[in-house]
């Protein structure tokens, strides 16, 4: 986004907030991006009632932004980033929803995702996606010709 060289995660200060109430996600979650080799340095719980399917990495001010890109690049599914607080002097904060996982350490040779959509902070690649699932719908040819409107074949 910046269009800079992100930083090493070594670099970079992380807290997570547990934003869904899942029993130990934050902890997950930190543990995991400490494998990853980023400074974490703080967690807790967010504030607000709402479970969250969306992770909001947040960086402190613009420059922190590729300190955000750099951990937004470690986790998959739902996650967005953007500037706002940061918790406990932390360059970034990540706020946990319930669609993500946080990437394997190379050195581990994971080569699939594990439980994205459950919040699981479980080691993943990012590196490499599985293989699609089959629809559950198989869809209809496609007509290029119009219709009328009482559903009628058109001109």
């Amino acid at each position: 986004m910046t269009g800079k060289a992100l930083p090493s995660p070594s670099s970079v200060t992380v807290s997570v907030l547990n934003g869904t109430g899942q029993t130990g996600q934050a902890g997950q979650t930190m543990s995991a991006l400490k494998a990853l080799g980023f400074d974490t340095i703080g967690q807790g719980d967010a504030r607000g009632g709402a479970s969250p399917s969306e992770t909001i990495v947040y960086y402190s001010s613009p420059g922190n932004q590729a300190a955000a890109e750099q951990v937004m690049h470690s986790l998959s599914g739902t996650v967005t980033m953007g500037q706002g607080p940061t918790a406990d002097g932390a360059q970034v904060t990540v706020v946990t929803g319930s669609n993500f996982s946080v990437a394997a350490p190379a050195s581990t040779g994971a080569t699939a995702p594990t439980s994205s959509s459950t919040g699981s902070s479980s080691a993943s690649s990012a590196s490499s996606l599985g293989t699609p699932t089959a629809p559950t719908q198989p869809l209809s040819p496609f007509d290029p010709r119009s219709c009328t409107a009482s559903g009628g074949e058109g001109p």
